[in-house]
């Protein structure tokens, strides 16, 4: 054995322990895991919460106090993390490869969160603004549609029009379709809406001009409704004055979220709700009776259709500005949407009795929104 005074000796080299782990940055990367794990479950358990009677918003806000509280905490951890200059293993001495990797891994996590968040985003949109069904672009007060008062007044229901009508069925019928002229109407207060948030975002003028235009679109929509409904029963009624057009929040100051908020706005009202209006309309149109409704309904499908197309549109529009935040609101909007919607009709109607008379049933609208909803998750999937 070569002695230490002799040529050639080396000092014996003594075994390094394993770096111990970084309890901080542990917690903060199971954390992490956790908050993205939580979305998807939620998601696979909605059903099965469904069916035991559980409603979507109790199971909303559960997940998202979960995922806020994990959310949180992570980036808390992760931040005093990286102020002591800890990674998740202690490797001395550093090489740049690995300080490139650590680097990259530590950046990946906060995208990871907003990934994560803009998912629910859209998932709680999707569970608290429950779409009404088939009507198109809404004016919501705390979460559901606000629609304007009736009153005596013939403004609105001025078109001379003539029909022929069960007697029976008059004064359901005629509510019906003043119940229509009333989501007509709010529409054109919704698409004033979507014009300012169009201008207050830089969409470009094709996008701002096809929004003025729609709104035209739901002017004569609810003229044409009030009509219809006057025509039936003879009354004299029309919308009277709606302050909640007025009021109508704005969209965040903070950009992505605003083009976030603006896309799962048109995925839902503009092109599944118009989409699924315009599928109603062309369909009922060819089982009605009365020539009278039969054109409505065909003019109203072919309106809400471009409509419907105007709203992918601006869809497209924001996920081309915002990027991948945007999409991740996407799919969790449509994971938050139910698979079938019901809209409350009266019985007559429900049944599809009143088809002939320009009145959807079950059944019809059932079909409709399926195959709209199909439609939508694989568009958005081509999205990204």
């Amino acid at each position: 054995m070569t002695q230490p005074d002799q040529p050639g000796y080396r000092e014996p080299s003594t075994p390094t322990a394993a770096a111990p782990w970084n309890p901080r940055a542990v917690l903060a990367f199971k954390l992490s895991l956790a908050s993205v794990l939580l979305v998807p479950a939620f998601m696979l358990l909605l059903p099965l919460l469904h069916r035991a009677g559980i409603q979507s918003r109790e199971i909303a806000l559960l997940a998202v106090a979960m995922i806020a509280l994990a959310s949180l905490a992570s980036l808390y951890l992760g931040y005093r993390g990286a102020r002591s200059g800890l990674d998740v293993r202690r490797e001395v001495p550093s090489h740049p490869v690995a300080e490139r990797g650590r680097s990259l891994a530590t950046a990946a996590i906060p995208l990871g969160i907003l990934g994560v968040a803009m998912q629910l985003f859209g998932f709680l949109f999707a569970c608290l603004v429950l779409p009404v069904i088939g009507r198109g672009r809404q004016v919501r007060h705390l979460g559901r549609p606000a629609l304007p008062p009736l009153q005596p007044d013939g403004e609105w229901a001025s078109q001379p029009i003539v029909l022929h009508v069960d007697p029976a069925s008059r004064e359901g019928l005629a509510a019906r379709w003043r119940e229509n002229g009333r989501t007509e109407h709010a529409s054109v207060a919704a698409f004033a809406r979507l014009t300012l948030d169009l201008l207050g975002l830089g969409a470009p003028p094709a996008l701002v001009a096809a929004a003025q235009r729609d709104a035209l679109d739901e002017v004569r929509h609810a003229e044409v409704c009030f009509a219809l409904a006057r025509a039936i029963d003879g009354r004299t009624v029309s919308p009277g004055a709606f302050p909640e057009a007025a009021h109508l929040p704005s969209l965040s100051r903070v950009r992505v979220v605003a083009l976030a908020s603006l896309a799962v706005d048109s995925l839902i009202d503009g092109a599944i709700n118009e989409g699924v209006s315009a599928r109603l309309a062309a369909a009922v149109a060819l089982r009605c009776e009365e020539g009278a409704f039969r054109d409505t309904l065909k003019t109203i499908a072919a309106d809400e259709g471009r409509h419907a197309a105007h709203g992918w549109d601006v869809v497209e529009w924001c996920v081309a500005e915002g990027g991948a935040p945007v999409l991740h609101a996407l799919h969790g909007a449509l994971s938050g949407l139910p698979r079938s919607a019901r809209e409350r009709l009266p019985t007559a109607a429900d049944e599809g009795s009143w088809e002939r008379w320009g009145i959807h049933g079950h059944a019809l609208e059932a079909e409709s929104y399926a195959r709209t909803l199909d439609d939508a998750r694989r568009r958005v999937q081509r999205l990204g």
